[in-house]
């Protein structure tokens, strides 16, 4: 999420960027020990039916300490709590389990007690809390805790929701929310691993999977299969035999897959219900030859986006977006320094066509200066989207998860270098980039011009340096010297009788 919202609405401290647990996700498991020296397991709550609100905050979090010492917790636990538990109502609906974490690793238990913000055990100094109090160091990785406090209501189906400082009447509500058990036999896929695709162009990889199946149905499940198929083909099947009580969740391991494409994981055997597939999606690199183009939908954090493109030698071939951004990813700061040139509009489509003069694996790069991605819509914005395509649209690559932190990549490969079309009678392309104090634009051309003019242009549009030259058919090849440059982006203009064509690069130390 975007930072600058949480602190502006003041609900929570944002703490990594971790990948937080989406709504819907299979909660992990836990066995804890509470303060009292009370042993607590998750799945065991569960089993009996609880729904369990579990709060994982820091003692050094201010949100954290006015929504605790709020009474939201003893008010549920009071009139919702496990029957007989202390503090619970003989009027108890019994339904609710709470849970209370202090999740920082770096915070010892004896700040439960002595605080800076006061004692979480008493916090209004009426009488200890009832609720279990628990300091655990690993909850926070096994939650992939993004920030906190973060409050999760954990239904009996073992799925968690994301529920947030609410009230209790808000709290409670969310139970009619839990989706019961089927009647019937209903297995359900919930989740698959990835097969780690190989760096660099490549047509297939080589991995293990591994499918969740979860039991959503009334009836005890002893045995079901699980194909996987890719393109309409049978990779693999693999099955499961023993017992899978409602709501258990057991794992069923495909080995040595080999896979080219987005791969289909179905559950073949008899099901009463529809939930027994799931698509396991893959970006391969792929051919082609002239041009791509590269399309990006931004979301509501434009100033955050940079996108380039790179050859074999680690050149940079085209680059587009904020390059302040340029090698600041993942930074967890909320502002971004602002683009000098021609900045990206919030939630607005692109399409760049981009001439590859380069052969051979090229690497298609887009950064995100906070860590995100284009998950602006967890922020309350608008997410976006990136593809690359063929000058012919046949899809190479594209994004897979819109929160892909501060960097999502691909690659194909350029077969041919690029042509002039009908419309073009000069191409250039600018050898290295970025570059020191010596560059190099060879220049195809198709016409004889001997009146072209050479322009080096800064962010400010001020022209630099200017030199007219001779341009022969065929490639010409003009050294650049860039010693007297200051770092900083550039953009060399070439002017012929024809046409007029730019290009960016880099000057670095």
């Amino acid at each position: 999420m975007k930072k600058h919202l949480l602190l502006i609405l003041g609900i929570a401290f944002s703490l990594s960027l971790m990948a937080q647990l989406p709504n819907g996700s299979v909660a992990p498991d836990f066995t804890v020990t509470d303060v009292n020296g009370n042993e607590h397991r998750l799945y065991d709550y569960l089993d009996d039916g609880y729904t369990v609100i579990i709060d994982i905050s820091a003692t050094w979090c201010g949100p954290c300490w006015n929504y605790h010492a709020g009474g939201t917790f003893e008010e549920i636990w009071e009139a919702h709590g496990p029957a007989g538990e202390p503090g619970v109502s003989t009027n108890t609906t019994d339904d609710v389990m709470i849970l209370w974490f202090e999740g920082d690793p770096n915070t010892g238990l004896d700040q439960l007690e002595n605080s800076n913000l006061g004692n979480w055990l008493n916090p209004n100094g009426e009488g200890e809390v009832q609720f279990p109090m628990i300091n655990d160091d690993n909850i926070r990785d096994l939650y992939a805790v993004p920030y906190w406090p973060i409050i999760y209501t954990i239904c009996p189906n073992k799925r968690l929701t994301e529920t947030g400082q609410a009230n209790a009447q808000t709290h409670y509500s969310n139970i009619a929310n839990c989706t019961p058990a089927t009647v019937g036999n209903n297995a359900s896929i919930v989740s698959s691993t990835a097969i780690t695709i190989p760096e660099g162009c490549t047509e297939s990889a080589t991995g293990n999977v591994t499918i969740s199946v979860q039991n959503f149905g009334t009836e005890t499940i002893n045995s079901f299969d699980v194909e996987a198929t890719s393109n309409g083909q049978l990779l693999a099947t693999e099955s499961f035999n023993g017992t899978l009580e409602t709501y258990d969740v057991t794992t069923v391991e495909f080995q040595n897959l080999t896979i080219s494409s987005d791969v289909e994981f179905v559950i073949t055997s008899d099901d009463d219900n529809s939930d027994n597939s799931l698509t396991q999606f893959y970006s391969f690199s792929g051919e082609t030859a002239q041009k791509v183009v590269v399309k990006l939908l931004t979301d509501s954090y434009a100033s955050d986006i940079y996108l380039e493109i790179k050859d074999e030698d680690n050149n940079v071939v085209w680059s587009e977006g904020n390059e302040e951004v340029a090698g600041n990813y993942n930074t967890g700061n909320e502002s971004a320094p602002t683009d000098p040139t021609n900045p990206l509009t919030n939630n607005q489509s692109y399409e760049w066509e981009v001439n590859l003069n380069s052969l051979g694996c090229l690497n298609f790069f887009i950064g995100d200066f906070y860590g995100d991605g284009l998950n602006a819509a967890a922020a309350g914005g608008t997410d976006g989207s990136w593809s690359i395509e063929t000058q012919d649209g046949e899809l190479l690559a594209q994004m897979i998860n819109v929160n892909y932190q501060g960097s999502d990549e691909a690659y194909f490969k350029n077969n041919e270098i690029s042509s002039i079309n009908e419309n073009e009678n000069i191409s250039f392309t600018i050898y290295p980039n970025p570059a020191r104090d010596n560059a190099k634009l060879t220049i195809n051309s198709k016409v004889y011009d001997n009146h072209s003019q050479l322009s080096i242009i800064n962010v400010l549009g001020e022209v630099v340096s200017k030199v007219d030259i001779k341009l022969n058919e065929g490639i010409n090849e003009i050294p650049l010297e860039l010693e007297n440059l200051s770092n900083g982006l550039y953009s060399v203009e070439l002017t012929s009788s024809s046409l007029s064509i730019s290009q960016k690069f880099i000057k670095v130390d």
